[in-house]
């Protein structure tokens, strides 16, 4: 007696039913992962962002802070840029040593980012020869503006012509960070050191 044997396969139905399931599972993966690594990607881009932020903060009100003025010294306290003299540090010698230098803080359109120049000594104070560096990136605009303390708040200039300190730095910045559509507007508030005033602003505090 002749036994036949049929061997049992997939149908070509059910082979389609099989590839749409798996393909549906394969975009679903693919897209989890695409979804994660943007997620990633962007992180990266905003903790970089604030970081050099920190250091543009923390580096301008290091130089704020140590500013100094005296009679004949040029200053430049605009919209768009500060100019003035602050001491820094020195560590080509031991021990460390401070020692004036003219410091700018401008926004340079084709770095796209707010750049710090340092004159010193060894550049004779000359701010056209001074060592630059980008210290925040991906910036679209930056502002300055100026104030004085008085009983009656703050009067916010965009330009400071007196020749005493201001007192109060506002630096307004709007970013846009790499891949991003949209801007962030941003600013930061800087009080300088008590300084020497004129009569006239010393008879308007009182």
């Amino acid at each position: 007696m002749i036994s036949l044997s049929v061997k049992k396969g997939f149908t070509f139905v059910e082979l389609l039913i099989a590839l749409t399931i798996f393909s549906i599972v394969a975009t679903s993966i693919y897209y989890t992962l695409h979804v994660g690594i943007d997620v990633w990607l962007r992180g990266n881009v905003i903790i970089s962002d604030n970081q050099t932020l920190r250091v543009f903060i923390d580096r301008m009100n290091e130089d704020l802070v140590n500013a100094v003025t005296y009679e004949g010294m040029e200053y430049e306290w605009k919209e768009d840029a500060v100019l003035f003299k602050t001491s820094k540090n020195v560590f080509k010698e031991y021990p460390p040593r401070r020692e004036l230098a003219d410091v700018r803080y401008y926004l340079d359109p084709k770095e796209k980012g707010i750049v710090r120049a340092v004159a010193g000594k060894e550049e004779s104070f000359d701010i056209d020869e001074a060592d630059r560096s980008v210290i925040v990136t991906n910036v679209k605009s930056l502002d300055f503006e100026y104030a004085y303390a008085a009983e009656e708040g703050y009067d916010w200039k965009s330009e400071w012509t007196l020749e005493s300190l201001p007192r109060i730095i506002r630096v307004k910045m709007r970013f846009q960070p790499e891949g991003e559509d949209s801007s962030v507007d941003m600013q930061k508030t800087f009080f300088m050191p008590r300084g020497s005033i004129s009569e006239e602003e010393e008879e308007r505090e009182q």
